[in-house]
């Protein structure tokens, strides 16, 4: 009996502490912010929503006391999660349309970190080949094959990658296609990543909440 009440009592505090921010904008000394999947709310350095409180904001990029730890969130890196459930299901990731209307998130590959676009038209996660290098892909056991893009067919090296990391969310064997030359102008986010997430489009803001 002990034993389970101390479960419960550890799992109520971890989601207790859970926090989903999502910077919104800066304005000025101000940011507007979603917490926990709430409506934007524009705080002032001071004030506080959810355990979230602002400490200043200038240019591009604000800085917030979460629970009592100092997080810096900016318009390129909008999204910090903290409590939860780890790498299993019920992960959020908000996404923000960008002027031309497309949403972007970062990828990162043992260390190394790309801005890339949603595209639900790809099939795999499609990565330029100086960046695969860079995050040192293993190719040799890949299969070279061709992508029919906007610029034309493209030699490509399909392969699985172990362990990519997709904004917050850390996820394993993913499929990649691997673009020689300069045919990919920015990675694509394809269905090997977006197929393991729902999708729902609110506005300007894209939610996907992990589902394996």
């Amino acid at each position: 009996m002990r034993l389970i009440v101390a479960a419960l009592l550890t799992f109520a505090c971890l989601t207790a502490w859970a926090t989903d921010l999502n910077l919104v904008a800066v304005m000025g000394n101000k940011a507007m912010v979603e917490v926990n999947g709430s409506k934007p709310k524009l705080l002032s350095p001071g004030q506080s929503i959810n355990g979230v409180k602002l400490i200043s904001a200038s240019g591009s990029a604000a800085v917030f006391d979460i629970n009592g730890q100092k997080k810096t969130l900016t318009m390129d890196n909008r999204s910090y999660k903290s409590g939860g459930n780890g790498g299993g299901s019920g992960q959020k990731i908000f996404l923000f349309a960008e002027p031309n209307g497309h949403f972007y998130a970062n990828i990162s590959i043992n260390g190394i970190t790309v801005r890339g676009m949603i595209d639900t038209g790809a099939t795999a996660l499609a990565l330029p080949k100086g960046f695969a290098s860079s995050a040192g892909i293993d190719l040799s056991h890949g299969t070279r094959t061709y992508s029919r893009t906007a610029n034309g067919v493209a030699p490509i090296t399909v392969t699985s990658v172990n362990t990519v990391k997709f904004a917050d969310v850390v996820l394993h064997n993913v499929q990649a296609s691997v673009h020689e030359g300069n045919g990919l102008g920015v990675p694509l986010i394809g269905m090997s990543i977006l197929s393991r997430f729902t999708m729902e489009r609110d506005g300007d803001r894209l939610i996907l909440t992990k589902r394996y």
